[in-house]
Formats: structure tokens, C-alpha cells, sequence
């Protein structure tokens, strides 16, 4: 019988230290999950003669396998636990604050030397032969997404690691709270303005690894060093209006024309659970504050279409000329995202 995927399980933990594989993990309760090794191959030559000797074939002999590197994926909605070692994995450090009743989280963008080392694990149980549990170490996300919708505030993201082999069996896994943090509870700034109506809002870190870090008389990477991080995003539905074009286009709300000095500025939303953490008078809750950013619309994008309303799509992106460009804040009952 095959494994359903209803009963797989993905997991993440922070790791002390590289080539050391942690052993506390958070469990995330995904809607896609997987885990698997990616090969450097070398495609069979078209090599003469071909097959016996009287055919012309392409393929002469197997692919020959010289490395590889391990893919990891999850879809999750946001929940209160898991983003924080999902942040952690995408380029940032932690530092927790306990506040007796539930802790506070800050994250921020880490260094190339201190960009954590994360293990992932992928259970795939089964019913008919024995279970199986996937674990991936010295592994890094390349890829964090969180897009919010007026129904749900999903997330995404793509990792890459080191190795792959069998789980001990012996790790300890925290699951998921089964409470979600909402779009419908929340604040947001743009530029130090308060919005109110906006439809959706996407943040995307984009930590690109370097992957051809390969020697000779070794299989197995020896470093995933990061390359470049970068944090961007887009607000769509908001209403457009005087104030909002001429901060755009002419650099502020009494500009009289076209500005040569693109829109800067902050921006801060938070996201919340309806319900408060466990015996804590607080939700549980997430606020990016993205301390500094770029503003635009995209070209020959502001269009008055039949009976819609006129909402152009605003996009942002993180500028990394002040101490910490971006901060998020995680509040939950996780008491220690430190790695084991």
C-alpha cells in the first residue's frame, strides 16, 4: 500500500553547530512536504560504437552520478510555532525574552558567520512495510514566502542540504498548536501611514546558497555558504488615491510633479490569533517591520478597466542601509529556538 500523504510529517530544528545534526525538532502541519537527494550527473557520452557495434544508439552507458545536495519543501499555514525555526532556516538569528505567561522572539537578518545550520526530517509511515523517517542536516533555506490573502496567511519555502540518510529515531518533536494566525486580525503601516484596506500582502526572502562548493575525492559538499539575501514583497487591493499616487510618483503628498527620488520608507504589519496563547492575556502574533524599503508601481500598470476598482499593486523592497533593515517579532510558548 502506498504512503498517504495525509500521514507524512516534516519537521525542522536548529542545529549547535554544523556537521552536527540537531535533536529537537518542530513539526509543522503542512499541506505539501518533501525531501530528497539531487544528483550532479554526468550524461553517458555519445560514444563510438555505439550499442554492439551495428546501431547508432544515443546512450551508450548509464549516467554516472559525481555529487549531490539535498531538496527539501514545506506549505504551511502560518501558525505559531514552526515560522520560528522556518526563519532561523531562511538567514535570521534569534533572541528570546521570557515573559513568564508566553516568550517573545525577535529575529534578525544573521551574518554569513552566524546564519544557523538546520536539520530537517520527513516521516513517510506505512502501513505494510516498516516506516521510514528521512533526515537531512547542514541544511539552509533558499527560499521563505508569506502571502496574506482576507482568507489565510500561507507560507512556503524551498531548503537545500548536505546530507541524507536514515532518522535515529531517538529525536524529540514539538508539534504545531492547531490555532492559526489570521489576515482579519492585525494593523499595518506604510511609510509611517496608517492602512486599513489592503487585500493582500506577500513577503518574499530570497537566500540564494552557493552550490558548487565540489573537490575532487569527495561526493558530499563540504559548505553551502550564502551568497546574497534579499527581502521583497507587494500590497495589492489598496484603493488608489491622490495622496497615495503623489507619494509614489512625485516624492510626496503636495509634489506638483514627477520626482526623481524614489519612495522610501518603513513598513510594519502584524498578524494575530483570535484566541490568546495559553494562559497569557496576549495572542499569539507576528509583526515584520521592515525598517527600511523601496516603494514602486510597476510600469504602465495604473489602468481604469470597464467597472473595477482602480488598485494598483504596490511593491517593496529591503534596503540594507540602517542597523537591522528588517525585525520580526514572534510571540508564542516555544520557550528556546537555541540549537541541540
Amino acid at each position: 500500500m502506498a504512503v498517504n500523504s495525509l500521514v507524512a510529517a516534516f519537521s525542522l530544528g536548529q542545529q549547535a553547530a554544523k556537521d552536527t545534526a540537531s535533536d529537537d525538532f518542530i513539526t509543522t502541519l503542512a499541506t505539501v512536504s518533501g525531501l530528497q537527494p539531487r544528483f550532479d550527473i554526468t550524461e553517458s557520452r555519445q560514444e563510438h560504437p555505439g550499442g554492439l557495434g551495428t546501431r547508432a544508439t544515443a546512450k551508450r552507458a548509464a549516467s554516472t552520478r559525481t555529487g549531490y545536495l539535498v531538496d527539501a519543501a514545506a506549505t504551511f499555514v502560518l501558525r505559531p510555532r514552526f515560522i520560528g525555526q522556518a526563519l532561523l532556516a531562511a538567514g535570521f538569528t534569534v533572541e528570546t525574552t521570557n515573559n513568564t505567561t508566553y516568550y517573545t522572539h525577535v529575529f534578525k537578518l544573521a551574518t554569513r558567520a552566524t546564519f544557523p545550520w538546520m536539520s530537517a526530517l520527513w516521516l513517510l509511515p506505512d502501513d505494510d512495510v516498516a516506516s521510514f523517517e528521512l533526515l537531512s542536516s547542514n541544511m539552509r533555506a533558499t527560499q521563505l514566502n508569506v502571502n496574506a490573502t482576507p482568507d489565510e496567511v500561507a507560507c512556503d519555502m524551498t531548503l537545500t542540504g548536505m546530507t541524507e540518510g536514515d532518522a535515529a529515531g531517538t529525536e524529540t518533536k514539538v508539534s504545531e498548536v492547531g490555532i492559526e494566525i489570521l489576515p482579519t486580525v492585525g494593523t499595518m503601516t506604510v511609510a509611517g501611514v496608517s492602512i486599513t484596506v489592503v487585500k493582500g500582502l506577500n513577503m518574499a526572502i530570497a537566500n540564494t546558497l552557493k552550490e558548487d562548493q565540489r573537490y575532487l575525492f569527495q561526493a558530499a559538499r563540504t559548505d553551502l555558504p550564502q551568497e546574497s539575501i534579499g527581502v521583497s514583497g507587494t500590497l495589492t487591493g489598496s484603493p488608489l488615491n491622490r495622496d497615495i499616487y503623489r507619494e509614489i510618483f512625485r516624492g510626496g503628498t503636495s509634489g506638483t510633479e514627477p520626482s526623481l527620488t524614489p519612495l522610501t520608507g518603513n513598513l510594519v504589519y502584524e498578524f494575530r490569533s483570535a484566541a490568546n496563547i495559553d494562559g497569557a492575556a496576549v495572542p499569539y502574533s507576528l509583526n515584520i517591520d521592515i525598517n527600511s524599503c523601496e516603494y514602486t508601481i510597476a510600469d504602465n500598470s495604473l489602468r481604469a478597466n470597464l467597472a473595477d476598482e482602480i488598485e494598483p499593486e504596490i511593491s517593496w523592497e529591503m534596503i540594507d542601509d540602517v542597523t537591522d533593515p528588517i525585525v520580526i517579532t514572534l510571540k508564542n510558548d516555544v520557550a528556546s529556538y537555541a540549537g541541540t
